[in-house]
């Protein structure tokens, strides 16, 4: 008798993964990830970040199919369904008898289980049709479900709620967000919310920017020589297909380019530093902003990138030593010492706020799910905290730059008009507000108030 072939090294790492989150997050470079091969890799990353991505209508596919309520799967076993039917709805690539199969191999050889997964995966891939098309104002339907572009899945089955009862709660199955960030949508974009609601859910390619001084043309053979493919230029930023593990990649590493997505590229060119001056980055990690800053003050002048604690210096420091520019950022502990610096110290001055991510859905995944109304709250407070503190440290007609890769207006507009109803002493020169399904890439927002004179 031939040996039973064992579960497909990504499939094993994406499950594994999956099942050791930590507060919710998970971790793409852990160890069970790195033993991996780099085709292996990218489909494990693929599969860890489309469960999160599409979690509430994978269970609610699941529901339809399994004879059991889901806490009563053991969770190995349910993480191994949920890479299945993600595996199934959205990989055109593959055949479906062989993702039954590789997904069966994962439950190990417990006839029962092994007999559940194969039972409950083909019994899904044979409850849907793909059709295409674009069913604009057509009612929502109970079995139509938005996989990409113009694909939808058809299911003989009503896998969502239905629109008629409650249509957020439909919505928010469908996307896969939460009921606040559905209605927060709607309420900012009515006649756009489906184009958001979609945006929040596509696959993204990863983005890179090409450093000050490195054209887009010479980044474009240093990643196809080592083995990338481009995919396309938005804005400042490149997309760019990699097997392998990112930090691996040439043009990366030798300081060519940095990984850095379009509405985050903006943030630098915003606050507009001159060489010479002395600017404070209040929350720099993990550094993207804070190099792209040094990038354009050309090496004059000073830097401080100043970091919540011990526990966030890590890829700072990091980008910092490989690009070079020790000499010229200054790390600074907010947690060790607090803030030492006199009123008016700095010309510019960015804080860039822990925020909600809600412009970023489709790469923080899980954020989807963590943010509450309670929570929202929290960050809404902490930010203006931190601007408040921040604006006292700018030089008179000195610049203080506000940005986050949310897309709500209380994080946002709002919350420059409240900083502004307190301090009369600064005026708002710009703000930009960019979403998700007008980029096609990532959402968020940046506003440049000045100190007066």
């Amino acid at each position: 008798m031939l040996p039973m072939p064992g579960p497909h090294p990504g499939r094993s790492a994406a499950v594994t993964t999956l099942l050791h989150r930590r507060k919710g997050r998970v971790d793409l470079d852990g160890a069970a990830m790195a033993r991996l091969a780099p085709k292996n890799r990218w489909l494990a990353h693929d599969l860890v970040l489309g469960v999160r991505r599409r979690l509430f209508l994978i269970d609610a596919v699941l529901r339809r199919f399994l004879d059991r309520q889901l806490k009563s799967v053991a969770p190995p076993v349910l993480e191994a369904l949920r890479c299945g039917v993600y595996d199934l709805l959205f990989n055109d690539r593959t055949p479906s008898a062989m993702i039954v199969s590789e997904t069966v191999e994962l439950a190990g050889r417990s006839r029962p289980l092994r007999g559940l997964v194969n039972a409950v995966l083909r019994n899904v891939a044979g409850g849907f049709e793909v059709e295409t098309g674009d069913p604009a104002g057509e009612a929502l339907d109970r079995h139509r479900v938005w996989l990409s572009g113009d694909r939808y899945a058809r299911f003989e089955k009503a896998v969502l709620p239905d629109p008629k009862v409650d249509v957020v709660k439909h919505l928010s199955t469908m996307h896969s967000l939460t009921e606040l960030f559905v209605g927060a949508f709607r309420t900012a974009l009515p006649d756009e919310a489906e184009a958001l609601f979609r945006a929040c859910s596509a696959r993204r390619s990863l983005a890179v920017r090409p450093r000050v001084g490195t054209s887009m043309d010479a980044l474009r053979q240093a990643v196809e020589a080592d083995g990338g493919t481009w995919l396309d230029v938005k804005g400042m930023v490149a997309e760019i297909h990699v097997e392998g593990a990112i930090g691996e990649l040439v043009p990366l590493r030798d300081g060519l380019a940095v990984v850095q997505d379009l509405v985050a590229a903006e943030v630098a060119p915003f606050v507009a530093p001159e060489p010479g001056e002395r600017v404070l980055d209040v929350c720099a990690p993990p550094g993207g902003k804070t190099v792209h800053l040094a990038e354009l003050m050309h090496g004059e002048g000073e830097i401080v990138a100043a970091y919540p604690g011990a526990s966030r210096i890590g890829r700072l420091q990091e980008n910092v030593a490989r690009l070079g520019l020790e000499d010229f950022v200054t790390l600074h502990d907010l947690g060790d010492g607090g803030d030492l610096w006199p009123d008016g110290t700095f010309d510019r001055v960015l804080v860039d706020a822990p925020c909600s991510n809600s412009g970023v859905l489709m790469k923080r995944v899980d954020a989807r799910y963590r943010i509450q109304a309670d929570e929202l709250t929290r960050l809404q407070d902490l930010q203006l905290g931190l601007l408040t503190a921040a604006a006292d440290r700018v030089r008179e007609g000195g610049v203080l730059v506000h940005s986050t890769c949310s897309i709500l207006p209380g994080e946002n507009q709002g919350l420059v008009h409240r900083f502004l109803d307190d301090r009369s002493d600064f005026t708002l020169d710009e703000e930009c507000l960019r979403y998700p399904h007008q980029t096609a890439r990532d959402g968020g927002y940046v506003a440049r108030l000045r100190r007066r004179s």
